[in-house]
């Protein structure tokens, strides 16, 4: 997976939370909830993404 891809599926997230949001006004606490689990997939994957690069990096080097 890619950050464009990665970004890609945060920004659909992010939307879908929304139109859900607006939908049922009452449940803020959910698509605050939403928001943050969204969120807190995308830096664990990027963090994920950029450790994969650091390690072929590493392993292409030979250090």
């Amino acid at each position: 997976m890619d950050i464009i891809t990665l970004i890609k599926v945060l920004v659909s997230g992010l939307l879908d939370a929304e139109e859900e949001f607006l939908e049922h006004l009452d449940t803020f606490s959910v698509f605050e909830q939403t928001m943050h689990g969204l969120t807190d997939k995308m830096a664990a994957d990027f963090l994920g993404l950029a450790l994969t690069n650091a390690d072929i990096l590493i392993r292409e080097s030979g250090r």
